[in-house]
């Protein structure tokens, strides 16, 4: 048992008191003058009665004596110890693993100062006998040792060697909550944080070890990016200089395969270089690299700190990859965002053939305005096969077949059959036979559809109607998925009327790729709707997904994958990924190319993921950190044992009142 309040124990001086008062209190003679019978009868129990009244006023005055004593002991808040406190000294190590620790002064990082000082701590504490935790404050901080004591000394040190700085961003804050548990075991836990940054509030708990080193500074390419204009495109470079220095940076931009096209696959390189930029080490600066011709100095000099204006013989309306460097005479100190890549300048073609043997403007219309509406994820190609010649059957990405059926399946492409209603003329593995004609004369009927699919985003089947369509049946009912259908009277007796099936193909005999929309526009209404244009949008949302959406990610930023082939190969990681659409997140800045095979052919896509921009800032100040301490408890340690004493102690009063009700009895 311990005492939470000592001092409480004066009260035990009541006890002399009480003492006292029996000494001085009057003792008064008891004599018996016999008069009567009766008086003497009564003396006679009297007498009988007086051992009983000694021990009562023994009784009392112990009785009186614990009443004392328990009231002292509540005053004291005695405690019943359920664990000990942990004596030995316990310290937490908290290091900061952003990638601005990356920064470099002498040959050595201020990661590896961190390291080196949380290696002297443990030494120290080893020494000591006491314990030491290690947290490493990365994105998704984790625990890399727990109460070690100085049995794991070499262990702990191995893992401080073989630990490597992150690209990313640190939860600092993340990593003091996981000290939270740490400070469970013991409250009395030092926690030291190892950081290159100041902070505008630092908990009293915490005690930072700032491993920057005064004079270091960085120049960084914050953001780069490219905008087309009239054509053209322009490149713009944000750059940023951090610390207490003023100097000068060549910014220099080199463009490869500029102007390559399918027609001129080889394109032409450029190097525009922007000289002595002024860097003061506290403002941003963004300058603009611009087509003289499109140069507008009312517009462009209010927007822009510095401008590079580029021949007419050097305008670029295409790029494989642009590369943004800087140049300075004197190094900085962070090498990770000196540079930057561009590789959103040049759109794969998409080749589109349309052929019908009753042609219309409904398909060619809404195939311009879908070139219009993608020029810039696809450079789409498209063919109109006159009527009476003889189409394509290989080459094109996406064929259209209406009213007039191939000879064969295309092998190289998704194929859209539009009305089939020629059973002679069905080419073997498109999937399906033609069983009749449905002709409800001059009549129409409405369609109806419960499908998920993709393809029936946004659509509505009950707004179509059709007056003709061909009954067709699959060959393997699995094979395809029915989209919109058509019934009379019983549900269970349904007509499909638009079906696909998305399926691997080796790219040799037939296509696994199909649509069959088994009805003409000229019988319905659906050319005139707008779940027209909404179909051919699905179509190519869900056949052609652009592979990556964006051309520059941050470190650990989701980056939203899909895929026309059937697997996607990322550079760096191991496993194809095969399911789309998926997110990914890399977490090493640099170029990372995407490979995936479409109909036999190999296709690529670049993206360049960058260190974030806000840990560039090698001299910020950063927010608050949170309080890693909770209101202290002493009940995992002590158990109360006030309820106790109480029950004691009204037990004792009523003792005493009993013991004083038999003085006269």
């Amino acid at each position: 048992m311990t005492l939470l309040t000592p001092l409480g124990l004066l009260g035990l001086l009541g006890i002399a008191v009480l003492i006292l008062i029996y000494i001085l209190r009057p003792n008064y003679q008891q004599k018996f003058v016999s008069s009567t019978f009766v008086w003497k009868l009564s003396l006679k129990y009297k007498k009988k009665r007086i051992p009983f009244s000694k021990l009562r006023n023994i009784l009392l005055f112990i009785c009186q004596v614990l009443i004392l004593t328990a009231c002292a002991l509540v005053l004291a808040q005695p405690n019943r110890v359920l664990k000990a406190e942990v004596e030995e000294t316990e310290v937490i190590a908290i290091i900061d693993s952003s990638v601005s620790m990356r920064t470099s002064t002498g040959g050595k990082t201020r990661f590896q100062r961190a390291i080196n000082g949380v290696k002297e701590l443990t030494d120290g504490v080893f020494t000591n006998g006491g314990f030491v935790s290690v947290i490493v404050a990365n994105e998704a901080p984790y625990m890399l040792a727990y109460r070690s004591t100085s049995e794991k000394t070499e262990a702990v040190f191995d893992e401080l060697d073989n630990l490597t700085c992150s690209y990313g961003e640190a939860n600092v804050n993340g990593a003091i909550a996981m000290c939270e548990e740490i400070i469970e075991e013991n409250p009395k836990a030092k926690i030291y944080l190892y950081s290159d940054a100041e902070y505008e509030y630092m908990p009293e708990e915490i005690e930072l070890k700032n491993v920057a080193v005064d004079g270091e500074w960085n120049a960084a390419i914050v953001d780069a990016y490219s905008e087309k204009n009239e054509g053209y495109y322009e490149f713009v470079v944000e750059l940023g200089c951090y610390g207490n220095i003023a100097t000068e940076i060549d910014v220099k931009v080199n463009v490869y395969e500029a102007n390559a096209s399918t027609k001129k696959p080889q394109g032409d390189d450029f190097e525009f270089v922007l000289e002595d930029v002024q860097c003061d080490g506290i403002n941003t600066s963004k300058v603009l690299f611009i087509s003289a011709a499109l140069y507008d100095p009312s517009l462009h000099d209010e927007l822009y700190d510095e401008i590079y204006q580029i021949s007419e013989t050097e305008r670029v309306f295409s790029y494989k990859r642009v590369h943004v460097s800087l140049e300075t005479e004197q190094t900085d100190c962070l090498a990770q965002d000196n540079s930057f890549d561009i590789y959103n300048g040049y759109t794969r073609s998409l080749r589109v053939q349309y052929a019908s043997g009753l042609p219309n403007n409904f398909f060619p219309g809404i195939l311009y305005t879908l070139e219009t509406a993608y020029q810039d994820k696809w450079d789409l190609d498209i063919i109109e096969v006159r009527q009476g010649a003889e189409p394509a059957l290989e080459g094109f990405d996406l064929y259209i077949f209406e009213h007039v059926m191939p000879t064969k399946m295309p092998s190289d492409g998704v194929v859209f059959l539009v009305n089939p209603e020629n059973a002679e003329g069905i080419p073997a593995g498109a999937g399906f036979r033609v069983a009749s004609i449905v002709d409800f004369r001059k009549t129409s009927n409405i369609l109806y559809s419960d499908s998920q699919h993709s393809l029936m985003k946004n659509i509505d089947a009950s707004e179509i109607t059709v007056s003709k369509y061909v009954r067709i049946v699959p060959t393997n009912e699995d094979e395809y998925t029915t989209l919109m259908y058509y019934y009379d009277k019983d549900p269970d007796k349904r007509d499909p009327i638009w079906l696909v099936k998305n399926e691997a193909s080796d790219g040799v005999e037939a296509t696994g790729k199909v649509m069959i929309m088994n009805f003409s526009l000229h019988y319905s209404n659906l050319a005139i709707l707008k779940e027209f244009p909404l179909m051919m949008y699905n179509v190519m949302e869900y056949f052609f997904p652009v592979t990556v959406d964006g051309n520059s990610f941050e470190v650990n930023e989701k980056v939203a994958l899909a895929a026309r082939g059937d697997s996607l190969t990322v550079s760096g990681i191991e496993a194809p990924i095969t399911e789309f659409p998926t997110n990914l997140t890399l977490s090493a800045p640099g170029t990372y190319t995407l490979t995936q095979t479409v109909f036999g052919e190999k296709l690529e896509d670049k993206i360049y993921v960058r260190i974030p921009a806000s840990e560039s800032n090698i001299v910020a100040v950063l927010e608050g950190l949170d309080d890693p301490y909770r209101p202290a408890s002493t009940e995992d340690y002590l158990e109360d044992l006030l309820l106790a004493l109480s029950i004691a102690l009204v037990a004792l009063i009523f003792i005493e009142w009993w013991l004083q009700s038999r003085e006269n009895m």
